[in-house]
């Protein structure tokens, strides 16, 4: 970082080395020289404004925007830890490497293994190398191809490796350009592990579902962005729809502790592994999605993979245990009177009326009832629907004397299939 100015307030408590940043660079840039942001270093951190927002805009700290931040920075061979998070806000320490390893510091939060390493031998007409500047100054020959159309730099490391594999190993790689003037100018890249290793396979649940940190009321609100329940993801699983034109799932679970997961793939298929209903799609970090304008038919079952990669372009797979479309809703097979036997015509209670009754359906089995009674059929002006999902006798209670002596009472019986479909049956 380049700076230019430093201010010195004449307040009691003043911030000391406060300057203004010109550029991340090795040297000053050549612009306007309009501040972009403030800093402030005091040992292990630094204090900076939000860039292009002037943080002091008069002398005084009183009278700035309150727009400042705070960050922890480590020295040489430290790394930072998180100690504590308390409502969101986390505080972090600098920890010293353990003997053996090293780090260039700063944001720096795994330290570099220095023991063991090898090299390749040195090859006298190979003028390139690489030189280990965190650990030691061991320098590892190579070769080295540049692409003209890309300026992309490819090297190799022969009879052995210096590079090892594993999360403790942090790498950068260091660009020199020297003209002919003998000038030269350093460039860094971004820090990288190797990760040869692919992530764990997690869980993929068909359906909608529901985040299982949200609660809500309504279910209607359920959509690829919106999905909310107080169900887990395992009970909100699907074995069968009606819907032939849509297609939803979810996924969890899916770990890689070397170098993160940065993108999903889905994929739907008539089996596992397959993707000959829609082809694989990246969802990016989302981990659920959505087909529609589908055109699938009664009887058909699909499958929905998904494939998780990593940082280092390595990916695993893992599908769902698929969903079978029923349009077909069940047969209602009968309505009746009381517990048991044949249908009722008449009882003697006035606070308490009973009904039983069976549906069947062979694709998708019955998987709930619902029971309301009235005083017409299909009227509900007794008693509201009651879902019932574990029995075939139910009864509603009444205060006294709520059912009359004399009148005729209808209940109506409704019974859903695993794909959703529902029938209904009034019995009179």
């Amino acid at each position: 970082m380049g700076f230019h100015g430093i201010y010195s307030l004449n307040e009691v408590g003043n911030c000391v080395n406060l300057g203004r940043v010109i550029a991340r660079e090795s040297g000053l840039r050549v612009d306007d020289g309009v501040p972009r942001t403030s800093v402030s270093f005091a040992e292990n951190t630094i204090l900076f404004g939000t860039p292009d927002v002037v943080t002091w805009p008069a002398q005084g700290e009183r009278l700035g925007t309150g727009r400042v931040y705070m960050v922890t920075y480590c020295p040489t061979d430290h790394v930072r830890v998180r100690v504590s998070h308390i409502k969101g806000i986390g505080s972090v320490s600098c920890v010293p490497c353990e003997r053996g390893r090293k780090s260039f510091g700063g944001f720096v939060e795994m330290c570099s293994v220095c023991e063991g390493m090898t090299c390749s031998p040195p090859q006298s007409d190979d003028p390139f190398s690489f030189t280990s500047s965190i650990c030691d100054s061991i320098s590892c020959p190579s070769t080295s191809m540049v692409d003209n159309s890309t300026n992309g730099l490819s090297i190799s490391f022969m009879n052995g490796s210096f590079l090892v594999p594993g999360p403790d190993n942090l790498y950068t790689v260091e660009l020199l350009e020297t003209t002919r003037a003998d000038v030269s100018t350093s460039s860094l890249s971004e820090s990288f592990v190797i990760d040869p290793t692919t992530p764990e396979p997690g869980v993929v649940y068909d359906g909608l579902g529901s985040d299982p940190n949200t609660n809500c009321s309504d279910n209607s609100t359920f959509g690829e962005d919106s999905q909310c329940s107080t169900r887990s993801f395992e009970d909100t699983d699907v074995d069968f729809t009606n819907n032939t034109r849509e297609v939803h799932a979810r996924w969890i679970d899916f770990l890689d502790d070397e170098s993160d997961i940065v993108e999903y793939f889905w994929c739907v298929g008539t089996g596992p592994m397959r993707d000959n209903i829609r082809e694989c799609e990246s969802t990016g970090m989302r981990p659920n999605g959505s087909h529609y304008e589908l055109t699938l038919q009664q009887g058909d079952s699909y499958y929905v993979t998904v494939v998780a990669c990593n940082g280092a372009g390595r990916c695993s797979a893992a599908y769902s245990d698929g969903v079978t479309i029923d349009t077909t809703p069940p047969v209602m097979e009968y309505v009746r009177d009381g517990i048991m036997g044949p249908d009722m015509d008449f009882q003697v209670f006035v606070d308490i009326i009973f009904a039983y009754f069976f549906a069947s359906d062979p694709e998708s089995d019955v998987t709930s009832y619902e029971v309301a009674w009235g005083t017409a059929p299909g009227l509900i002006d007794i008693k509201d629907f009651e879902e019932v999902t574990n029995t075939t006798i139910w009864l509603a209670k009444f205060k006294e004397n709520t059912l009359e002596v004399g009148k005729k009472y209808y209940a109506t019986v409704r019974a859903t299939n695993g794909a959703g479909f529902t029938v209904g049956q009034n019995l009179l």
